[in-house]
């Protein structure tokens, strides 16, 4: 299936079925065949609400004062779509996106070609199922406060911040879209991981004015991505092969290090004023370790020498944090990829084609 197909469709058609062999971020090339809707209304309000908070120009201005290259000011093509009817690798419950042309092993020639498709019902899947009974068992009544505004502003956190995290990847000494950066050479793991810091870091500093985007990132970082794989191996998860996995150790050792969480009588708390001076410290170190003008060995040699001094290295392996670890074996009764329903079986998909059709 082609990729300028499936954007012509997604943008302007309510339903798309998406068919066809793809590369999602947690699964290597398998089929998947789901009719998605797109959530305007969803789209609509986020913009909305950008505007009542700030304006999306003066979010925008953030990221080009932090680098003065970025050019293209335009709202990313990324879209808010529901599941409707699926099966395959899309609702396996672990991908929360698709991002093309790579979903289908190509390489974009321009910025018009580069688009994107968040599972907006995936994510909220996985913070019902996951990461909200995870506060309820371990944190304390700050930071279960503090977690209402994103219950509240579910869906709208999470198009929002997969807006700018795309915008983030326009940025800064990692950027990858709509292209590479010249003379960027470290392999695509480091890439992964540095620019997934580097997203994440932006997001937190440059959209304070949604405390709900900390909460988000924060949460899904640690009790999402940072717990894959504790059950099978609960030394090391799967932080030596998945990216998002060792950051959530990074962040762990960054955030109980400078007190950001801390226990107070038998639970856990996150101060979140601490985040700006976290964060924009991040940010400057993980700019600082790229040179692009070295070659690729001495670029890959210097961020895997960052990395092992990160997260405890040992044996060829990373290892979770003693204390992470701890609070993950008091949590193993909570899933760490929970099962998605789409709301229709998928041996309805050619009859709801037809009802779609014929309503048209």
């Amino acid at each position: 299936m082609e990729a300028q197909n499936i954007l012509e469709s997604v943008k302007n058609e309510e339903y798309s079925r998406i068919q066809g062999h793809f590369k999602l971020t947690k699964s290597e090339f398998n089929f998947a065949d789901v009719l998605i809707r797109r959530d305007r209304e969803l789209e609509d309000a986020v913009f909305s609400w950008i505007e009542q908070r700030t304006s999306y120009r003066s979010l925008i201005e953030k990221y080009k004062a932090y680098d003065h290259e970025l050019e293209d000011f335009s709202n990313p093509q990324h879209f808010a779509a529901n599941v409707i009817i699926g099966s395959g690798s899309i609702c396996s419950g672990q991908n929360i996106f698709m991002f093309f042309p790579q979903a289908i092993g190509q390489v974009a020639a321009n910025e018009n070609e580069v688009f994107g498709i968040e599972f907006i019902d995936i994510w909220s899947n996985i913070f019902t199922s996951v990461i909200f009974p995870i506060v309820r068992r371990s944190f304390g009544p700050s930071t279960g406060t503090r977690l209402l505004s994103l219950y509240n502003n579910l869906d709208k956190t999470i198009y929002l911040a997969s807006v700018f995290h795309e915008v983030g990847h326009r940025v800064g000494p990692y950027r990858v879209s709509p292209q590479l950066r010249p003379n960027l050479k470290i392999n695509p793991y480091f890439l992964d991981v540095m620019g997934e810091i580097s997203t994440d870091s932006l997001l937190i500093r440059h959209l304070s004015e949604f405390p709900e985007i900390a909460t988000f990132v924060i949460m899904q970082r640690l009790f999402w991505f940072g717990r894959l794989g504790f059950k099978d191996d609960p030394i090391s998860g799967q932080t030596t092969i998945d990216n998002d996995s060792w950051i959530g150790s990074l962040l762990w050792n960054r955030l109980t290090a400078a007190g950001a969480i801390f226990a107070d009588h038998g639970r856990l708390e996150i101060d979140f004023s601490l985040f700006p001076t976290i964060f924009a410290d991040l940010t400057q170190e993980v700019d600082s370790l790229l040179s692009l003008h070295k070659n690729a060995d001495d670029q890959n040699q210097q961020i895997d020498r960052w990395m092992k001094q990160q997260v405890k290295y040992t044996e060829g392996k990373f290892q979770l944090p003693d204390s992470f670890r701890v609070l993950l074996e008091d949590l193993q009764e909570i899933p760490e990829i929970p099962h998605f329903h789409a709301p229709f079986p998928y041996s309805q998909m050619e009859s709801f084609i037809g009802a779609i059709q014929n309503g048209k």
